[in-house]
């Protein structure tokens, strides 16, 4: 039985209740009728062909008599599709793909292994043009890294896609609350102040309360929680949640407890210790890695590092250790597979560096974080600030206006006061929306709106959103960076020392950087090399430190081993960075998306000249 995801969650809603009309399947999973009634017709061509598995009763709805059958049926598809979907994932990152050692690894026979592919092929990659071949006894998958990149967040993407935690089914996890209830309270809460949460941070917010309530309720209490930035507004709402809480499920909530539900709350920075900037090295470090070596760009996301800092941080003030379970553990492990992965790497490399065991309980909240950030993967980013008079209005009235109307954009929203105009500059933003006239200049283009923020004004905020992206795609060019001293052709260099040392020295000569940026760049080379398909690599440095940014370029005469896993390269890139280059992800993505052409790489290798080099490249 081929069933799709969608499919599946029909089936599987109609097999858990007696019986469900049309109209209630539409809203239960947020499908059209229409698709409803197509998806069943499909469903009973799939699994029975002579009959019909999904009955209906006039005036009633649908219904399905052997459920045996379906559960075991759906059980099996969705092994299969997991397996299929590690398989891939495999594939894309690793060079290691002889088709017995594949076989032994996933515990399937050779013609198993070959249904898969196809199964991939046509299911998958058919939709990129590209396909897994078998060459000899390897699979091998011919593409670029920026189609790989793309191929690797389509699969997470539809991991995430329309899948329904059954909040109610978690109850006999919790002694003292019922998690309906528990997220009655926060939806309460939330409507009260017009704070908007997606739906998987609404289940990470309602388990983590949960859990606290159970925690206190069986008398263990934090003796320490990171502090959060807040500001008055946010402090106010945080105490009247606080409040609330208590009232409702009679508890006591400390200052510790108190600062754990701020993070939780709050999309905002947090105030370190010594110790603590130790934790948040590691995780700006961890997902670099991640970047490194399943091509996710996590790094730009402030909102999942302070999350993942959080969970680290506070893995030290649960109490008692390692006893917080995570009811969803099974089905985050069944059906997010890949976000499950990076979860289980993050957490040993948590462990290597800290000599902390995380538990498996623990991993799956980190998968849960790692959810929300993979659904504003696609979405661009903006930091917009407001300057509002009106003080006592709080950021959710904002971020619940733009998430409403602005969807296609991730927006880092703080508002700030009349009276302190000058901490915009420290925020940075790309947007500055003012309901007063500015006096003051800033780099930032400033958009003028009403108090109460209309529909004309979400127009015009749109409107120099879109010329902002068409800005972005044009500044994404880095031929700026290039510098003709920093230019080498023809180098018969015989390993890649030879070729960052001549690089780094041609930087220093000219004013780049100091002679210890070297260092700097062999640091960030061990964590993992850099690499990619079509021949080149992209050497830089784990800080940013440069005197001024700029692109060595090196053409090698002929090619040199880069890696481990004895990946060569011609062509090599490497990035001077200065601390105001805030640019950094995007010329990294700019390069490679030029060069994800194969041919296009042979022709910048065959060049004599700078100029050639230049003309080359920008075309």
């Amino acid at each position: 039985m081929e069933l799709s995801k969608r499919q599946i969650q029909i089936v599987r809603a109609i097999a858990e209740a007696d019986m469900l009309t049309a109209s209630e399947l539409s809203k239960k999973l947020n499908l059209s009728e229409k698709t409803v009634y197509n998806e069943i017709k499909a469903i009973n061509r799939e699994v029975y062909a002579d009959g019909n598995l999904i009955k209906s009763k006039k005036g009633s709805g649908y219904y399905i008599e052997d459920k045996v059958f379906i559960y075991q049926n759906i059980e099996n598809d969705k092994r299969e599709e997991n397996r299929r979907v590690m398989l891939l994932k495999y594939i894309l990152v690793s060079e290691n793909t002889d088709i017995g050692y594949l076989c032994d690894t996933y515990y399937v026979s050779e013609a198993t292994l070959k249904r898969d592919v196809d199964r991939i092929n046509e299911r998958i990659l058919s939709t990129f043009q590209v396909k897994i071949e078998r060459v000899n006894n390897r699979l091998v998958l011919e593409c670029g890294e920026k189609k790989k990149r793309s191929i690797m967040t389509h699969l997470l993407l539809e991991e995430i896609g329309g899948f329904n935690f059954r909040i109610a089914e978690y109850n006999n996890y919790f002694e003292f609350c019922e998690l309906e209830d528990v997220k009655s309270f926060v939806d309460q809460f939330a409507f009260s102040y017009e704070i908007q949460f997606s739906d998987i941070e609404i289940l990470i917010l309602v388990l983590h309360l949960g859990l606290t309530i159970d925690r206190i309720k069986k008398g263990y209490s934090m003796t320490s929680s990171v502090l959060m930035e807040e500001n008055e507004n946010q402090r106010e709402i945080c105490i009247d949640f606080c409040k609330r809480l208590e009232k409702r499920y009679q508890i006591q909530l400390n200052e510790a407890e108190y600062h754990y539900v701020a993070s939780l709350l709050w999309n905002n920075t947090v105030t370190l210790g010594q110790d603590e900037k130790r934790v948040q090295e590691f995780v700006d470090r961890v997902l670099r890695e991640i970047d490194s070596f399943y091509g996710l760009d996590f790094a730009e996301d402030v909102e999942l590092k302070k999350n993942i800092l959080i969970h680290f941080l506070n893995l030290y003030n649960r109490l008692p250790k390692n006893g917080v379970k995570n009811p969803l553990i099974q089905e985050i492990k069944s059906q997010f597979p890949m976000i499950y992965d990076i979860s289980v790497f993050l957490s040993m490399k948590f462990t290597e560096v800290f000599s902390y065991e995380i538990s498996e309980d623990e991993t799956c909240f980190l998968s849960m974080h790692l959810m929300c950030a993979v659904e504003k993967m696609k979405k661009p980013r903006y930091r917009v600030a407001v300057v509002d008079p009106i003080g006592s209005r709080n950021i959710s009235y904002y971020q619940n206006r733009f998430s409403h109307n602005l969807p296609a954009y991730v927006l880092t929203v703080r508002s700030f006061s009349v009276y302190n105009l000058e901490r915009i500059c420290e925020f940075d933003p790309q947007l500055i929306i003012s309901t007063v006239h500015l006096n003051l200049h800033f780099s930032a283009p400033v958009v003028c709106c009403s108090s109460l923020f209309n529909d004309e004004d979400i127009r015009h905020i749109a409107k120099k959103l879109e010329k902002l992206e068409e800005i972005n795609k044009k500044n994404k060019l880095p031929i700026s960076q290039f510098d003709r001293n920093l230019f080498f052709t023809h180098v018969k260099c015989k390993n890649k020392a030879e070729v960052i040392t001549l690089l780094c020295d041609a930087l220093v000569e000219n004013g780049y950087c100091d002679e210890h940026y070297i260092d700097l760049v062999w640091e960030r080379e061990q964590i993992a090399a850099t690499c990619f398909g079509n021949h080149f690599a992209i050497p830089h440095p784990v800080k940013k430190t440069a005197r001024r940014s700029g692109i060595a370029v090196a053409i090698l005469e002929h090619p040199i081993e880069w890696s481990r896993e004895h990946r060569e390269v011609s062509l090599i890139f490497l990035f001077s960075l200065s601390e105001n280059n805030t640019h950094v992800m995007q010329l990294f993505e700019r390069i490679i998306e030029l060069l994800d052409d194969a041919k296009k790489v042979k022709r910048i290798c065959a060049c004599d000249s700078y100029d050639e080099f230049v003309e080359e490249f920008m075309k």
